[in-house]
């Protein structure tokens, strides 16, 4: 079986004089793995939905644990199972989570609601599924991810506490779950604010440069980067969502070309991500290439996602949005068809 040429191979090889149709292809192609789901460009209110998912959902994982560790402790439970249950690692059902940009909402409510064994028949895809404003994320959605946390920690732990204390920890979870949530979303949305401020701040300064991402890249400034970066490379949060979860990482190696950054920066944003030893001969590969791409090229693959995101539909109703998403993927639709993370260590 032959392999599959990289976009970034695909890219540099691409002669000036190609056919326009030919280059409009691969484009529409390369920008498939980069634009947002649709839901993203249509509903105002889900333009951070990505972003506040990401610093909600293991808030709410911490003080749910946090629960459960005192009921546990309450309840006589062995010392080890209960720093077990505050050590473990990050329930895998959260995976889901992981390229939330690329789906729509109403398809991760459903995915999640079928994890945790609720009928996906019982949803209402048009009522409590979307958030009310920009800052907010939508609280049967927050209660889906909770129960989801909660169903996981609870098959871990049952095989080793009695059923009487299995009751406890099920009286725990409801009793504490309205208090989780929204202290969770309080604090999620209450760092994003300030994080932002901070970089609007620098954005009036026109300090938004390489260094300044390298220091918060640095010091684990999860938040301020991903703002920052999404001005640098003049994309929005759920694209630049979409991007960083492309797990060739070409889509990032493309829009930091495309503003200018430096290969050391885009090395270091590589070391950041999260990635598996088996990875490192890839990695040498797209560094080697990061340096051929040529900017010009970088930039007009950008711009191209730009006209596929203005091209989305004004209308929020799930019809238009269907249909945005069925012309994305036609190979054979005109250019008006189309057009930020889960990395690092969270701060």
């Amino acid at each position: 079986m032959a392999t599959k040429t990289s976009y970034l191979d695909r890219l540099i090889g691409l002669p000036d004089q190609v056919d326009s149709e030919e280059r409009r292809n691969l484009l529409r192609e390369i920008t498939d793995s980069m634009a947002a789901a649709a839901d993203r460009y249509t509903r105002k209110e889900t333009e951070n939905f990505d972003h506040l998912l990401t610093l909600v959902a293991p808030l709410i994982d911490r003080r749910l644990r946090r629960a459960l560790a005192m009921a546990l402790t309450k309840s006589s439970a062995p010392k080890e199972l209960v720093l077990a249950l505050l050590k473990q690692a990050e329930p895998t059902g959260l995976l889901i989570l992981r390229r939330s940009a690329g789906r729509s909402v109403r398809d991760l409510m459903a995915d999640i609601r079928d994890k945790i064994g609720h009928p996906t028949e019982s949803i209402n895809m048009r009522d409590n599924i979307y958030p009310e404003n920009r800052l907010t994320l939508p609280p049967a959605f927050l209660e889906a991810i909770y129960l989801l946390i909660y169903l996981e920690h609870r098959e871990r732990l049952q095989k080793d506490i009695p059923n009487k204390v299995l009751a406890v920890l099920d009286r725990t979870a409801a009793r504490f779950r309205d208090h989780v949530i929204k202290e969770s979303m309080d604090e999620g949305r209450d760092h994003f604010i300030h994080a932002r401020k901070e970089v609007m701040a620098k954005i009036r300064l026109n300090a938004v440069d390489e260094d300044y991402l390298s220091e918060l890249l640095e010091t684990s400034h999860r938040s301020e980067f991903l703002i920052a970066l999404a001005h640098k490379i003049d994309t929005d949060a759920a694209t630049l969502q979409r991007i960083l979860n492309d797990q060739s990482w070409e889509s990032i190696a493309i829009a930091c070309v495309s503003a200018g950054l430096s290969r050391n920066f885009f090395v270091r944003l590589l070391q950041t991500m999260q990635r598996r030893n088996s990875d490192d001969h890839f990695i040498l590969n797209l560094i080697s290439q990061y340096g051929k791409l040529d900017r010009d090229t970088a930039e007009r693959v950008m711009r191209f996602l730009r006209v596929r995101i203005t091209a989305v539909p004004e209308e929020g109703d799930e019809d238009s949005i269907a249909e945005a998403e069925i012309a994305y993927k036609a190979k054979d639709e005109p250019v008006r068809a189309v057009a930020g993370v889960g990395f690092g260590r969270a701060r």
